[in-house]
């Protein structure tokens, strides 16, 4: 079913893709039947697009909680100053 509506040459509406994927029902091979009408049933509904929502928020707070990171304290002026840094002689 994905290659009906991801093929950028022969892009087709949802609705259209689900008749074309189900008159392939008896070419998609060992599937049981039952679980077949099942999948079909789910799709129609759009339920799977709300899991899919659903997912894709829940990955996306689970990645800025671990690549986001609140910045340290800032440094004073006095503090700044002990840091001593090499001097351009002592570079060369």
């Amino acid at each position: 079913m994905a290659c009906f509506l991801l093929d950028g040459r022969n892009p087709q509406k949802f609705y259209e893709a689900i008749e074309r994927f189900q008159e392939l029902e008896s070419e998609i091979g060992r599937v049981n039947p039952e679980c077949w009408k099942m999948m079909l049933q789910t799709v129609k509904k759009g339920t799977t697009f709300h899991l899919a929502s659903d997912l894709v928020e829940e990955t996306a707070q689970q990645l800025s909680a671990a690549l986001i990171t609140e910045p340290g304290p800032m440094l004073t002026h006095a503090e700044l100053d002990t840091l001593s840094l090499p001097s351009h002689e002592e570079i060369l």
